[in-house]
């Protein structure tokens, strides 16, 4: 888990974010299995995950409440190479995940307040075709606020 938020200060998001088995976001918490590792050791190469989880919590700015806002996760490989991560359609795979989201303001919610939104995304199946280091780019509104960083290795 990213140990303090991690933010860009001028868009004033931030995000805590932990990779684990499987995570899910249910009446506005997260609920997280095998969480908090770094390291898939693979038998083979290329490799299928059978499942990678990404708990988040986005701290949303009050001034950024009541607006439409854009999630995206990406996938790098450790050259920075950007790798296909969602579902394939006709015209190929796309190059990350995206989800809307809008944060609506409570009445009784101080000014200058952050309200914390969850989300969990479990991905099943992903095949890496080598060992190295990746991570997963989680942006809000195109601007990166963290990253979930791995290394996949070849079992002894």
């Amino acid at each position: 888990m990213t140990g303090t938020p991690v933010g860009n200060d001028e868009l004033g998001f931030t995000a805590q974010a932990m990779l684990c088995d499987s995570a899910a976001a249910v009446d506005g918490k997260l609920y997280i299995q095998g969480g908090g590792w770094n390291a898939i050791a693979a038998g083979v190469m290329p490799f299928a995950a059978p499942r990678i989880g990404m708990a988040l919590l986005i701290g949303v700015p009050y001034g950024d409440t009541e607006r439409r806002h854009q999630l995206t996760v990406g996938l790098a490989d450790e050259d920075g190479s950007q790798l296909p991560l969602g579902p394939v359609t006709d015209t190929g795979r796309a190059s990350h995940l995206q989800l809307g989201f809008e944060v609506g303001r409570p009445a009784k919610l101080p000014p200058g307040d952050t309200q914390l939104l969850p989300f969990a995304l479990n991905i099943d199946g992903y095949a890496f075709a080598r060992p190295g280091g990746y991570a997963f780019v989680i942006a809000v509104d195109q601007q990166e606020i963290t990253r979930l960083r791995f290394r996949i290795h070849l079992r002894s």
